[in-house]
């Protein structure tokens, strides 16, 4: 009689543990859902163009896509044209001088290290 007891005072225990609030009363950030675009928008415009990749064809023919836009050597991109596309990024010249657009910022490319097979 005693062990039926237990069990439904623990159920309800975990049923109403489970629709109380957190504590703080806030609800948690999904850590899976995009930035808000006010966001993004706001940076990208203080940013300036930005290299979103690098692609690398048959025959080492280059394009990059700059802001959505995919371009190659010779092509326009706002006032310059595409003077140069490497793995490092995209070189823009125009009648402001020269751009470099970095592919990835603030991340320094190494080589990895090969272990020698005996």
């Amino acid at each position: 009689m005693n062990e039926p007891n237990r069990y439904g005072r623990f159920f309800g225990f975990v049923a109403l543990v489970a629709v109380l609030p957190p504590a703080g009363g806030q609800l948690l950030a999904d850590p899976t859902r995009p930035p808000d675009a006010a966001q993004t928008a706001g940076a990208a415009s203080v940013a300036g163009p930005v290299v979103q990749s690098i692609i690398i064809g048959p025959g080492r023919k280059r394009a990059a896509i700059i802001g959505g836009e995919r371009v190659e050597v010779g092509d326009s991109y706002g006032n310059a044209k595409v003077a140069r596309i490497t793995d490092a990024g995209v070189l823009l010249k125009g009648s402001e001088g020269e751009e470099f657009l970095p592919a990835t910022v603030g991340v320094e490319k190494t080589p990895s290290k090969r272990k020698d097979k005996k």
